[in-house]
């Protein structure tokens, strides 16, 4: 583990990983995954801890306990090209909803008002 990464460094160290292993079992709307798949890493995460965000099998996999977390770690670390994929379809999803092209408009609308 790198410890304590400086704001501008953490895309570059998400960027060497394969996959984003999520094993929090109370999130809200984790920031962290939105960063990790737009570097296009796809995730695993608990199915009941991450709702809305990723579909399973699309952006990776969503499980239901720690066997299946392993399992399917596992599974995508042994097959690049269905990473490469899911990651590619992790960045297109962040890219098209939550990044700056997107958030900007509605964030230059909402200071209007205020």
């Amino acid at each position: 583990m790198p410890g304590d990464v400086e704001t501008d460094k953490v895309a570059d160290y998400i960027k060497k990983s394969k996959i984003m292993v999520h094993p929090s079992t109370f999130e809200g709307f984790p920031r962290a995954l939105i960063e990790g798949m737009s570097c296009g890493i796809p995730i695993v995460a608990f199915k009941k801890t991450i709702n809305g965000i990723v579909e399973n099998g699309i952006h990776g996999y969503l499980v239901d306990n720690d066997g299946e977390m392993y399992n399917r770690v596992d599974y995508l670390l042994h097959n690049e090209d269905l990473r490469k994929e899911m990651g590619q379809r992790c960045r297109d999803l962040v890219m098209n909803n939550y990044g700056k092209d997107v958030t900007k408009p509605i964030l230059e609308r909402l200071f209007k008002k205020i």
